[in-house]
């Protein structure tokens, strides 16, 4: 059982967000006596029947019947769960939930995800910086560049790059404080006889593509070499975050432009999204490999049911 949200921490959200600049985000609103009036988000109109309600912080549109506040809004116009939605918001307004207390062990498996979700993030800012600023990381950048990928592209999909030691990315990770137990349990890290410490990193000596998840968190890392070593690729391994077949690459770049085009294009991996988006065709994801899943197909229907396979 995942911790519960405390007695008023849902209307703190609430609150916090209000629902006029919300909307703002995604259509333009014009003040009209004391509401607020625009093109509806939720279907395509060309005379504004959507309006919002500041005082109240309701929505309704006339055109199409969609109505409700914050938590409705963001769940529609973003294909989100609640849960989700709750964490949406509460991460736009940088607002950190209160949890009830839970008995001992009840909420270990949430505290287990949220350790490595953190232990990602860290990974990532460290591949980019990696990228940025060492000697295999500028070998990296070339081998891109030569390629055809834009500094830009590869600055959108945060590609990054893990140096040639043996357990650089791990070494940095402990001296932030991560535990080893952690770092392991996150698939970042490997244990090995062979090396003097007894562990090295999974990805070390690779280019780093983040995989991430519908609401944007890093749930795993693919790394490809730049030379003719095999194997090409190494991937995550399966983590309380990351289970293969229930995630697909791009779609939190790209489930906006799905919802746009009311059509969803998918690819193999990595490097064809990124050729995709840099010719102007954002509607892209992929599947990470040609074994399309069930639950990738129901993901990627939570924002569009037309799907197009170009493999």
């Amino acid at each position: 059982m995942t911790p519960r949200l405390a007695d008023g921490e849902l209307e703190e959200i609430r609150e916090r967000n209000d629902l006029v600049a919300l909307v703002s985000e995604y259509t333009r609103l014009k003040k009209t006596g004391k509401n607020y009036s625009g093109l509806c988000p939720f279907h395509k109109e060309k005379t504004p029947s959507f309006v919002v309600d500041s005082g109240k912080q309701l929505y309704h549109c006339f055109g199409c019947g969609e109505g409700g506040d914050v938590f409705s809004f963001v769940m529609k116009i973003e294909s989100l769960e609640f849960p989700e939605a709750i964490q949406r918001l509460a991460d736009r307004v940088g607002y950190k939930p209160k949890y009830q207390q839970v008995r001992a062990g009840e909420g270990r498996g949430a505290a287990n995800k949220e350790k490595i979700y953190r232990i990602n993030q860290l990974a990532k800012d460290f591949y980019r910086k990696s990228l940025k600023e060492t000697a295999f990381g500028q070998e990296c950048l070339q081998y891109l560049l030569k390629r055809g990928y834009t500094e830009e592209t590869i600055d959108f999909f945060e590609i990054g790059s893990c140096t040639e030691k043996w357990a650089g990315f791990a070494e940095y990770a402990l001296d932030k404080g991560i535990s080893l137990s952690d770092l392991l349990a996150s698939g970042l890290a490997i244990r090995s006889e062979k090396s003097s410490r007894g562990f090295y990193d999974q990805f070390r000596h690779r280019i780093i593509f983040p995989i991430t998840d519908v609401m944007d968190r890093v749930v795993a890392f693919g790394g490809r070499v730049i030379d003719d070593s095999l194997p090409k690729y190494v991937n995550s391994p399966e983590t309380p975050v990351y289970q293969k077949g229930k995630v697909v690459y791009g779609l939190s770049k790209a489930k906006g432009d799905m919802v746009k085009q009311d059509q969803a294009l998918i690819v193999e991996g990595y490097t064809d999204v990124m050729a995709f988006h840099q010719c102007g065709i954002y509607h892209v994801v992929a599947s990470l490999g040609t074994a399309l899943t069930i639950d990738q197909i129901r993901l990627i229907a939570r924002f569009t049911n037309n799907i197009v396979l170009v493999f």
